[in-house]
């Protein structure tokens, strides 16, 4: 007869489960979420100098600041976001279950801790979200497991009193938690609470104290779970839910344990498998509702174009009518490969903000724009970009933005402040290599214009002295006129061209540098337009040379379609669907906007 090894070892079991969930929850997170840890790596950054780490253990709640940014100078790997965010959920929910195995060990309460573990991950979600709850959380975890372990005597009085100013110190104010679910505990269980009574405000007593020495900022970042969250805003509910989260724990296991009928075997095994789907489900829902549809479209274009991945911002189904920042970077890609002059219309635009779109002060906006201008060789407006994105994050750095800083100032040939900006880099975990390769270029101009991104972004800026305007058109004219070779800048013009339906620069463009270096072909919707143009104002244009054969044939379909529509034997659908991403269908039908 076969052994079941399962049932005869109740630790191989539950290693087992525990092995099954954080598979689960990796897997779960790998692939739903995986732009969402890769985003919010590029707000912080971890040094490994020991002035960075006296800097944060210097102040309350720092030591938790710093082992998160520690963690999260990983997450610039794909997996790695997903396994530390499931393993730190993982051990919550473990320590949960001892918890409740200790307050009532007659009773299974997966609904509870599994839920309530995973409630900082659902918390996460929120970029503005900071890692040191979850930290925090599970110090207040063992803290109390801790205490339960402890005999009832005047040593759990000394320990939590320790334990909430050690707390204090290390992780902020979830300490208070800690003390709260002892006092729930001791309540419940009716023990004698004299030694409790003035164990809560003595343990306030160092936050009251740095509060009145003016250095810890509002009360609200001292003394609530704004304290792990933007210091700009305010802290959203499920921030809340993490803050009630052990007490309430605390407080239905103990209330649960007190209860002296005990369930059958076989409803117990129900209750736990009910309890367990509807963890899940309740996970699930929390998952999917903790981050918007348009936050995670941003994310996952952002961290395409941080790696590079035009092709695959090109192929992301993008709301480009309704959200300029999704044109913007759909078109940002487009110009990459060269192929902004073939399908610009392609998708809808809303106008010429979908090449460039208003400033709005916010970090998304912000990098987008330096990426832009980047792209098009404005290196000033790039860098003016960069820093306010910098300005902009909470903590005032971005390493991402910071790289483009350095690029831009050994462009400009700043070489003091481009090796100020590389300090902090060269310190850093994941941006240690670049940041060493671009040091070899400080003070040596030679190198810089060798490079291979510097090299021709430094021959836009030549002819320029580093001047900008404060139109787009005007510095793309001037880069275009000084570097000709460089494609990028000139399929931003193009497309501001083609979306302004300006027919003389577009004839310009055609006559001066079709055919030209980067512009072989001539791109398709240049092309358009020149045949257009060749239509109604023949004398402008007069290069024939530069409308392929498909072209021309295309155009006097669309012609004759027209005639059809004058006379009412074809709909305005036909022709939309057939020439409807055409520079003459958007130049006759299109308003400006």
């Amino acid at each position: 007869m076969k052994k079941n090894y399962l049932q005869e070892s109740p630790r191989l079991c539950l290693s087992v489960i525990w092995l099954c969930i954080g598979v689960g929850l990796f897997l779960f997170l790998d692939s739903v979420f995986a732009y969402h840890f890769r985003f919010i790596e590029q707000f912080r950054l971890f040094r490994f100098s020991a002035e960075y780490a006296q800097e944060h253990f210097s102040y309350p709640g720092g030591p938790a600041f710093y082992a998160a940014s520690f963690l999260i100078q990983y997450y610039i790997h794909p997996h790695a976001g997903a396994l530390i965010s499931a393993l730190l959920a993982l051990l919550a929910c473990m320590g949960l279950r001892g918890i409740c195995r200790h307050l009532a060990p007659r009773r299974s309460f997966p609904l509870l801790w599994l839920v309530v573990g995973m409630l900082p991950l659902v918390a996460e979600l929120d970029s503005n979200h900071h890692l040191e709850e979850t930290l925090a959380f599970l110090l207040s975890i063992y803290s109390f497991y801790l205490y339960l372990c402890l005999p009832r005597s005047v040593v759990r009085v000394v320990y939590l009193l320790a334990v909430s100013w050690l707390g204090f110190y290390l992780a902020g104010p979830m300490y208070e938690m800690t003390v709260l679910s002892a006092l729930v505990y001791e309540c419940v269980a009716r023990s004698s609470l004299r030694k409790y009574y003035l164990l809560l405000p003595v343990s306030l007593l160092p936050a009251i104290l740095y509060y009145w020495a003016g250095k810890g900022g509002e009360a609200r970042v001292l003394f609530t779970p704004d304290a792990y969250y933007s210091s700009r805003l305010q802290a959203q509910a499920v921030s809340y839910y993490v803050w009630a989260a052990l007490p309430t724990v605390v407080l239905i296991t103990t209330l649960s344990g007190y209860l002296k009928k005990n369930m059958s075997h076989r409803l117990q095994t129900v209750s736990v498998l009910l309890q367990t789907a509807l963890a899940f489900g309740v996970l699930y829902v929390g998952f999917r509702t903790g981050i918007t549809y348009a936050q995670y479209i941003t994310e996952q274009v952002n961290t395409y174009s941080r790696d590079g991945a035009w092709g695959k911002i090109v192929a992301t189904p993008l709301n480009t009518g309704r959200y300029p920042l999704h044109a913007g970077y759909k078109n940002l890609a487009l110009a990459e490969k060269k192929l902004l002059g073939d399908y610009l219309f392609d998708s809808k635009q809303p106008g010429s903000k979908g090449l460039c779109m208003d400033w709005n002060r916010t970090i998304d906006t912000s990098s987008l724009l330096s990426d832009v201008y980047w792209a098009m060789g404005n290196v000033a407006q790039a860098q003016r970009m960069a820093f306010e994105g910098m300005v902009a994050s909470e903590w005032a750095v971005n390493p991402r933005l910071l790289l483009r800083l350095v690029k831009t100032n050994l462009i400009l040939g700043h070489h003091r402040v481009a090796a100020k900006y590389l300090r902090p880099l060269l310190q850093s975990y994941g941006y240690r290599a670049e940041a060493e390769r671009l040091k070899r270029l400080v003070g040596n101009d030679e190198a810089v214009r060798a490079d291979a991104e510097l090299g021709p972004r430094y021959r836009c800026v030549a002819a320029l002295d580093g001047l900008c305007s404060v139109h787009p058109v005007r510095n793309l004219l001037d880069i275009v006129e000084s570097n000709p070779d460089y494609p990028t800048s000139f399929q931003y013009l193009l497309g501001y061209a083609l979306l302004s339906k300006d027919l003389n620069t577009l004839a310009y463009l055609g006559e001066t540098y079709g055919g030209g270096p980067g512009l072989t072909p001539v791109p398709l919707l240049l092309q358009q337009a020149i045949v257009l143009i060749q239509e109604t104002n023949p004398q402008v244009c007069s290069s024939q040379n530069l409308v392929s054969q498909a072209v021309a044939g295309q155009f006097k379909a669309f012609k004759h379609q027209m005639e059809r529509l004058k006379e009412n034997k074809a709909s305005s659908a036909t022709l939309r669907a057939e020439f409807g991403n055409t520079f003459w269908y958007y130049y006759l039908f299109v308003s400006l906007s």
